[in-house]
């Protein structure tokens, strides 16, 4: 197989190998990276394919990697877009990442990356800050770093599915009364396969110690097709 490269700035060492955003004489938009021989194997997912084909001028994109707490990423940046993918070598997986600029969510603000001085260092293209990475803050620059995660689709094609409870299988009682650790959670669901999403309602996961305390939502209904957004 033979496997150019669309993105000149997107190639970076990664897993004991080299990833890049690919192009070839059938196509590009592509992420490959090397496998065992040489030979180039595809890692990017049939959806983050057709998110790609989407985009305008890939061949601005940009990417680097690093490791953090057993985990190899390679992130990759379409400014153009507007838009951040990481993909996870531990887990084979994508997921995007991104920060508010201008009161909207789109690309991180990460230019560059450089592990330095026992330290994780990305750059700010917006201000030129330089920012260390640690793993114990849930802020960036001050400000609370939200995360969400979207289920799969729960359906029955055949019959509506009720739903008394739902309950986050998660370590309750770390909350820091601070923006640091947040112990706020969210919550909102679908019942037509994600095409609108209800209000979100929050449950508290308890302060520091706060072992007992449940984060659980109840009397949710009954749908055919749920899909949740935490």
């Amino acid at each position: 197989k033979q496997h150019g490269c669309v993105a000149k700035y997107s190639p970076a060492r990664f897993d004991n190998s080299v990833i890049w955003l690919s192009r070839n004489d059938r196509g590009d938009g592509q992420i490959s990276m090397l496998a065992e021989g040489y030979q180039p194997r595809v890692v990017s997912s049939a959806e983050l394919n057709y998110q790609i084909s989407t985009y305008s001028n890939i061949e601005s994109a940009f990417g680097y990697s690093y490791q953090h707490e057993g985990h190899e990423f390679y992130v990759i940046t379409f400014p153009t877009s507007n838009i951040t993918w990481v993909y996870d070598a531990s887990t084979q997986e994508w997921h995007q990442r991104g920060h508010t600029i201008n009161d909207e969510l789109g690309r991180e603000r990460y230019n560059c990356h450089v592990f330095a001085f026992g330290e994780h260092l990305f750059g700010d293209y917006l201000n030129g800050n330089i920012y260390k990475l640690d793993g114990t803050i849930g802020t960036f620059n001050g400000t609370r770093v939200p995360r969400q995660r979207t289920t799969l689709s729960i359906s029955d094609e055949e019959d509506r599915r009720r739903l008394s409870s739902l309950q986050l299988d998660m370590e309750e009682g770390q909350g820091s009364g601070n923006t640091a650790n947040d112990d706020q959670y969210w919550l909102s669901y679908s019942k037509d396969g994600g095409h609108t999403f209800g209000s979100a309602t929050m449950r508290n996961a308890g302060e520091g110690g706060d072992w007992a305390r449940r984060v659980l939502w109840r009397r949710l209904g009954e749908a055919r097709n749920w899909i949740f957004k935490i």
